[in-house]
Parts: C-alpha cells; sequence; structure tokens
C-alpha cells in the first residue's frame, strides 16, 4: 500500500515555494526590504494553494468519500466506458483555490490507469492512454464521459476536454469504482502517486489534481446516495455515497 505523510503542506509546493522565498531573501540582501515583499507574498500564496490540510476519514467502512473538495453538480445514472458498466456517476466541480490534494475514495486494489497525453487538438480515438504500461485507444463513448463540449467535430475535441486521468478501484467486496479527471488547464497535469496493483486505503492521500478540475466518481447502482447536486464536499472527510450488500 502507498504511503504518504501529510506535512500541512503538499510536496508539490515545497520547490516552488522555497526559490521564491530564496529570490526575496536575494532582493533583501542585494537591493531593499521592499523590492523582496512581493517574492516573500508570492511565497505566501503558494504555501496557502499547496496547502494540505488533515482529514479525518468518516468511520465507515462501505462508505465512498470525496476524492477532492468541490461541489457536487450532477448525479446521473449511466454506462461506464472504461468499465461498461451500469453505474451512478457522481460529477464533482474542484474550484481554482479548493485544496489540490487528491484522495482515494475507497479501500481496494487499483485494477487500471489510464493517462491522458495530449496538448492540441486530436482524434478522440487518436488520444493515447496508458493502461497498465501500455498504449490504448479511448473508446469514442468516452467523450460523453469526460464532457467533451458540443459543437465540434464528432472526432475532435481540445485536449483540455479530455479526461486527463481515470483509476478503477475494486474492494474486496468486488464493488467497482472509476475516478476520472478532466483538468481545466494544460500546464500542470493531475498526478496521481499509486500504480497498477497496489491496494489503497479509503481515504488515502493518492496525488494531487492542480486548480480547477471536473472529477467524476462511478459507483455501483445499488449504492445509496449520500449527497445532491448543489452540495459542498471535503476530499477524504466527506461521503458521497454508501455501498449497499
Amino acid at each position: 500500500m502507498i504511503t504518504y505523510h501529510s506535512h500541512l503542506i503538499a510536496r508539490e509546493g515545497w520547490r516552488p515555494i522555497a526559490i521564491t522565498a530564496l529570490l526575496g531573501l536575494i532582493m533583501l540582501v542585494s537591493v531593499d526590504f521592499f523590492m523582496a515583499v512581493p517574492f516573500w507574498m508570492a511565497a505566501l500564496a503558494l504555501a496557502y494553494l499547496f496547502r494540505d490540510p488533515k482529514r479525518k476519514v468518516p468511520p465507515k467502512p462501505l462508505a465512498i468519500v470525496s476524492p477532492v473538495d468541490g461541489t457536487v453538480t450532477r448525479v446521473e445514472t449511466t454506462e461506464d466506458p472504461y468499465t461498461q458498466m451500469p453505474v451512478v456517476q457522481i460529477q464533482l466541480r474542484k474550484g481554482y483555490f479548493n485544496v489540490m490534494t487528491t484522495r482515494s475514495p475507497m479501500e481496494g486494489k487499483i485494477m487500471k490507469q489510464w493517462f491522458g497525453a495530449a496538448d492540441t487538438k486530436v482524434a478522440v480515438r487518436e488520444i493515447p492512454q496508458v493502461a497498465d504500461g501500455v498504449a490504448v485507444d479511448i473508446p469514442l463513448d468516452t467523450k460523453k464521459y469526460c464532457d467533451i463540449a458540443t459543437g465540434q467535430s464528432a472526432v475532435m475535441a481540445e485536449a483540455s476536454s479530455v479526461c486527463r486521468f481515470a483509476q478503477w478501484i475494486q474492494s474486496d467486496e468486488q464493488d467497482n469504482l472509476v475516478m476520472a479527471v478532466k483538468s481545466a488547464t494544460g500546464l500542470l497535469k493531475p498526478r496521481c502517486y499509486a500504480h497498477s496493483g497496489d491496494r489503497i486505503g479509503q481515504g488515502q492521500r493518492c496525488g494531487i489534481i492542480p486548480f480547477q478540475a471536473v472529477v467524476h466518481v462511478s459507483i455501483p447502482v445499488s449504492s445509496r446516495l449520500d449527497v445532491k447536486v448543489g452540495d459542498h464536499v471535503r476530499g477524504g472527510a466527506d461521503t458521497l455515497a454508501t455501498l449497499v450488500h
């Protein structure tokens, strides 16, 4: 199982914060105090953006917790394009200034992961993905799953409208969950530190999603929903649904 200890500031932010603070120190020594202030203010702003607060995971073994801080914007029954199973899909919108940390929605084994890699307009079928290290094509139906904007060609879409990352987790009771991320920026892509075959814990820190993004959590149709459209949730602390057996 992957491990990561929170230090209040995500490790992804340590380098830019240190560099910015050091530039401020250089300005203080070589110029004056007032030239250093903007750099120190920028370092404080970065510390806020990369904050990584500790979260208390609810003591519910069958609970599906929110993977990110955000707002529930849609709940619908559909078919998951990755597992081809009927699911209830919960869409979460993460804002620019929400906590960037991503957490596992439930405990289980990571069956597969897909990573998008496209920075220009490409055909949906040609967007390279990786599943267990093997390049595969996204099914054309995935454009609906990833909320590709309408008004474009049936096979063309902006890279920013395509899911940049998807993760399939299976619980010990054979419940399947897929989390997919559509990042709003192509500059900083979602990162995940888990690998296919790893076991991951409920609410465990597993990566980071920089700035704004849309996150889809697809869960079994038998699950009991604990949220509705408009609800605000915190990653790793608030329950989206509960598995029913």
